[in-house]
């Protein structure tokens, strides 16, 4: 019930159980672009409209987890209408309706978009693999969601590189990635 978001893909979707709603954000339809944040209700399943004045650039492709401990949407990186890839770190702090930029300084991934991310419980960080940048990416970074740092993951006998694919952290602790476009 209630207005909701326009159609869109590339979008983000996050769940936030003590919240008991689908947090949404970003994504593009047709030459479109949206920053925009919504929120729908899982018991009432009615939408809020949660977007603030101040807000990250609109874009698509990023890739994003729900880190319960700050009750915030965190994502990473995107594509925008300017054909510009954004290599940023920005929370959604679903309690305050506020954006803060958590991009860190010394290293980080490259920008990119069309990425997989992955929320990894035990060790509160985000996942991320791949993406795309003028062919496709195989890297394997981690976001340390307390101290806010990114760490490059060297991992044996990783996957082919690519973009559009999916992924979770599973009970035992382990990443994994599904499908997507190699640049093949």
């Amino acid at each position: 019930s209630g207005p909701a978001p326009d159609p869109r893909f590339g979008h983000n979707a996050v769940y936030d159980s003590a919240g008991q709603q689908m947090v949404v954000w970003a994504g593009q339809q047709g030459g479109r672009f949206f920053n925009d944040t919504w929120a729908l209700n899982l018991q009432t399943l009615a939408w809020r409209d949660l977007s603030p004045q101040r807000r990250p650039k609109a874009r698509y492709g990023s890739g994003a987890v729900f880190d319960p401990a700050s009750r915030s949407l965190v994502q990473f990186a995107g594509f925008t209408e300017e054909s510009v890839r954004y290599q940023d770190t920005q929370a959604f702090n679903t309690q305050t309706a506020t954006w803060t930029d958590w991009t860190p300084a010394g290293s980080l991934p490259q920008v990119r978009c069309l990425l997989t991310a992955a929320f990894d419980p035990v060790g509160r960080r985000m996942l991320v693999f791949g993406g795309q940048r003028s062919g496709a990416l195989g890297d394997f970074w981690s976001f340390d969601l307390q101290s806010r740092r990114w760490m490059s993951l060297d991992v044996g006998g990783a996957p082919a590189a690519r973009f559009f694919s999916t992924s979770f952290v599973d009970v035992e602790g382990a990443f994994v990635l599904f499908g997507g476009t190699t640049s093949s």
